[in-house]
């Protein structure tokens, strides 16, 4: 890489500060070769739609789907035993 690591650290977190954003704006974040990345909200229900808020919410998560690529990629992986010394 043609980057400092000083360079890339900053990168690395405006990556993350847009990561979060995109993800509380609900939007998928989508890395191509890599995959995506979505929130996933549990919550309990109520009988009336007027008492929904956000206090509904008991769990919040991150959801990665590796691409199809990847899977694919990694699916070509040929594994061999390590001969002991």
């Amino acid at each position: 890489s043609t980057l400092s690591s000083i360079d890339a650290m900053a990168a690395i977190e405006a990556f993350i500060v847009l990561f979060v954003r995109y993800l509380k704006d609900g939007k998928i974040i989508d890395l191509g070769d890599l995959g995506t990345f979505r929130l996933k909200v549990t919550t309990t229900g109520e009988e009336d739609q007027d008492k929904v808020t956000s206090r509904n919410i008991s769990k919040v998560r991150i959801l990665f789907s590796v691409s199809r690529y990847l899977k694919d990629t990694l699916n070509k992986i040929v594994f061999e035993p390590v001969k002991k010394s």
